[in-house]
């Protein structure tokens, strides 16, 4: 078993964490830590049992991201990328149930509860936990392979688009999209994963370090 994927819950402050191997108490699958660490329990009902879910290395497969994604009321969803399918956590039960719509890559809306963004061929988009995704048919955007939002900036989000490894900015949530100009001329190009903190921009070239920019 390894752990590639540890997140936060901002609502109690607790941490889950992902380990790879198949899904059963005691072996891989997820699990809880609410005392930062010193003791963790079972957290992974509802997952399917006996299925290697979970990366066990930086570059396996689904690359360099997350698999678990909180959102500001304590909704999360997760995915695997082994079989590619996504969860969504029934808060109520504490236990894991397949969303509607697909699974990839997402980002919590800091500034909406139960709101998440879903990377991919199509921009989808979650209003009720993750529970079920939809084409985010305002977004003019079209396919994308990450998505971030700033935490400190209401409605400022950031996306790799795939088809050339460019970068793209909305600020008005993900409903509009506009390419940055000379994001693709980042030496080796893109790697499509880009983060945005207080409307400063962060992009990951692929060998060739990160490179940072101030959004216009």
């Amino acid at each position: 078993m390894r752990a590639y994927t540890i997140a936060n819950n901002p609502a109690d402050d607790s941490f889950l964490i992902l380990l790879s191997g198949p899904v059963e108490e005691g072996k891989g699958g997820i699990y809880r830590t609410a005392n930062a660490g010193d003791d963790w329990e079972w957290f992974g009902e509802g997952l399917p049992k006996g299925v290697d879910l979970f990366k066990d290395w930086e570059w396996g497969k689904g690359g360099p991201y997350p698999q678990l994604y909180f959102g500001v009321d304590g909704s999360a969803v997760c995915y695997s990328a082994k079989i590619w399918k996504g969860w969504y956590l029934d808060r109520e039960t504490s236990t894991w149930r397949e969303s509607q719509g697909g699974a990839g890559i997402c980002a919590a809306d800091p500034f909406r509860p139960g709101r998440f963004l879903r990377a991919g061929r199509t921009l989808s988009e979650s209003l009720d936990g993750g529970a079920t995704f939809h084409p985010y048919e305002e977004s003019d955007l079209g396919e994308c392979a990450f998505v971030s939002f700033d935490a400190h900036t209401p409605n400022l989000a950031v996306a790799g688009v795939a088809s050339d490894r460019s970068v793209a900015f909305s600020r008005d949530g993900g409903r509009h999209w506009k390419v940055l100009d000379g994001a693709e001329r980042v030496p080796s190009g893109c790697s499509s994963k880009v983060l945005v903190d207080r409307k400063r921009l962060f992009y990951l070239s692929t060998g060739s370090g990160v490179f940072t920019r101030v959004l216009p």
